[in-house]
């Protein structure tokens, strides 16, 4: 479960199979190439999580240390306080987005002691952070992978998985989750959307769905895992890709393996936008990790950035794995891999650039300091 290629892989095989149901009569048919692209990367990230386990390549494990609590309070004192500074003075953009993340990175930090050592001021200290990111974050779908992160922590910690009953109250809360979700999305705005008969409509369910027994609450949960697809197969059917120059390279490599605070600048200095796309619906504006990067360079940008998520898990958590950060550092990175099919998370800077600071732990003059705690 905590392998990053597997996730892809999991999550893939259901979205594509998904997909295949044929609910919405919006979507374009799976054309062949995109299948057995999508197949095949499927099939190497499953051989690379395949392999990272076999051999024992990566030994996920918690290193315990010695760290005080008092040396966390402090580090919380330094965040308010800077907090405090960057609301005063109006959200400084680059220490905002800093403050953002670290504070994120370091609530899973302090949850994960918690969870091992069960003391009344770590977990003070974990809701103080978790509350500042919530109450003063620019980005307020960071509270949702926060929330993800916490529960991948306990779940690596605790393992309630190993039991029978563990894998039935995780199913049957992901159920219910996904039901109640399309529920309040039926009934937010009124009475028109009762029975979920507007969903239905602005999605185009077909008539396959509509004389299912499907509950018409799980059909927002098809369109939000199944439309990112759709809109990559509309730009691939139709060819909506360009012949990159060497500026064009330089935007792709900027705009979708950087972090958006940084390639952000980047475009403004160039006086250029990110790059636009086809969409099967105003209202679906998500494609998948890869459909900026196919615009960018066409199948040379899919196949690229295909093998940069199957190679990079093994690569981070080789450098993570022997700091005290490795679970921070892990969890961030699975999320990141749970909504790949949505989009490009590693340009996402709220999520992504928490992967930078178990790293920083491996410099020499941060590994000094932590070493005495």
């Amino acid at each position: 479960m905590f392998n990053p290629n597997y996730i892809y892989t999991f999550i893939f095989v259901v979205v594509v199979a998904m997909y295949q149901l044929g609910w919405s009569n919006l979507y374009p048919k799976l054309t062949t190439p995109l299948l057995v692209f999508l197949i095949a990367t499927i099939l190497i990230n499953f051989a690379f999580g395949f392999f990272v386990n076999r051999f024992n390549k990566l030994r996920f494990k918690i290193i315990e240390t010695k760290e005080k609590n008092g040396n966390s309070w402090i580090v919380i004192l330094i965040l308010l306080i800077l907090w405090g500074i960057d609301k005063f003075f109006g959200d400084i953009p680059t220490i905002h987005i800093l403050l953002i993340t670290f504070t994120s990175f370091y609530s899973i930090h302090v949850f994960s002691r918690y969870l091992r050592e069960k003391t009344k001021n770590l977990f003070i200290g974990f809701i103080i952070l978790f509350l500042t990111v919530s109450l003063l974050g620019t980005f307020r779908i960071l509270i949702f992978f926060n929330l993800i992160t916490y529960l991948l922590t306990y779940i690596y910690i605790r393992d309630p998985l190993k039991s029978l009953k563990g894998k039935l109250v995780v199913m049957g809360s992901v159920i219910s989750i996904l039901y109640i979700f399309g529920y309040l999305g039926n009934n937010l705005k009124g009475e028109s959307y009762n029975d979920g008969e507007l969903i239905l409509t602005i999605g185009e369910a077909s008539d396959g769905f509509r004389e299912s027994i499907v509950p018409n609450e799980f059909f927002w949960t098809y369109l939000y895992a199944s439309s990112p697809l759709a809109n990559l197969e509309l730009n691939v059917e139709k060819k909506n890709s360009i012949e990159p120059t060497l500026r064009d390279t330089f935007l792709w490599v900027n705009s979708e393996f950087m972090p958006d605070f940084i390639s952000g600048k980047v475009f403004a200095l160039m006086n250029e936008k990110p790059i636009s796309q086809m969409q099967i619906n105003d209202a679906m504006n998500v494609s998948t990790v890869y459909l900026r990067s196919y615009r960018y360079a066409s199948w040379l940008g899919l196949l690229v950035m295909a093998l940069y998520i199957a190679i990079f898990p093994i690569i981070y958590l080789s450098l993570i794995k022997n700091t005290k950060f490795f679970i921070p550092g892990l969890v961030s990175l699975i999320t990141i891999y749970l909504f790949l099919v949505f989009d490009n998370l590693f340009a996402f800077s709220a999520i992504s650039f928490q992967l930078v600071y178990p790293l920083l732990s491996r410099i020499r003059i941060f590994r000094k300091k932590t070493d005495g705690e």
